[in-house]
């Protein structure tokens, strides 16, 4: 098993300083001649950098609202308000300690008190969390970050579709190419601030910056191949 890293041909940064990120289409392909892909590896890594006054942070889950899959040229899912229906997926079928874990890395942690420098409040108190979150999606570039400044976060590919919770790996050499087509919300869909007056323009902004996909191919070996051509025809003579 490989693990493959694609970067977007066009760039991979959208908006600049914490801003005009949003209303951007990404397009990502995934061609592979001699493997199978393994769905569940899917992921699409970003940094988020906010900005605007009175702790304007990201809200949970990603920040697409259109998400396309293409296989060889065919639309296989076409997900409108894909940021909300991750949200309400997440929050009615996820537990606590995901939450609190690898979800904290995927784009959920407004919830989490134990991301919280002081670790102040309970589990779900917003108001609590809100400050310390907004330290990470404004941190300055650093050599850590190689130099990108906001959060990094991973986002499967699970948690926009069916697709990515396949067991079954894709012979994406037979099938043709995988591609995503992704469209990032607006700031008013993306970013969250409680302080902010309704209606008021100064709710904050986002951009994304080092946006790449990672996934697994997995390239069977010939003794495999071997085996499987084999059992087929054993089969075939059998009957």
């Amino acid at each position: 098993m490989t693990k493959v890293r694609v970067k977007k041909q066009s760039g991979q940064n959208y908006g600049s300083a914490g801003a005009n990120g949003g209303a951007s289409q990404i397009q990502v392909l995934i061609a592979d001649q001699g493997g199978l892909v393994d769905m569940r590896s899917i992921c699409f890594n970003y940094f988020i950098q906010t900005t605007g006054t009175n702790f304007a942070v990201p809200d949970d889950g990603h920040v697409f609202t259109t998400v396309q899959v293409l296989l060889n040229g065919q639309l296989l899912e076409n997900l409108q308000n894909a940021m909300k229906v991750c949200n309400i997926e997440t929050k009615l079928g996820s537990s606590q300690s995901y939450y609190k874990t690898a979800g904290s890395f995927q784009g959920f942690e407004l919830l989490n008190n134990e991301m919280s420098a002081t670790n102040v409040g309970k589990y779900g108190e917003v108001a609590q969390n809100v400050a310390d979150l907004y330290a990470r999606t404004t941190k300055a570039a650093s050599p850590q970050t190689n130099n990108i400044a906001g959060e990094p976060r991973s986002i499967p590919l699970s948690a926009f579709s069916g697709l990515g919770r396949m067991k079954q790996y894709l012979p994406i050499s037979l099938l043709g190419e995988l591609q995503f087509v992704l469209i990032t919300g607006n700031a008013g869909e993306v970013v969250f601030n409680a302080n902010a007056a309704v209606g008021s323009s100064n709710g904050g902004d986002y951009s994304l910056a080092g946006f790449n996909v990672t996934y697994d191919v997995v390239v069977p070996k010939i003794n495999d191949i071997n085996n499987v051509i084999n059992h087929f025809s054993n089969m075939v003579c059998v009957y």
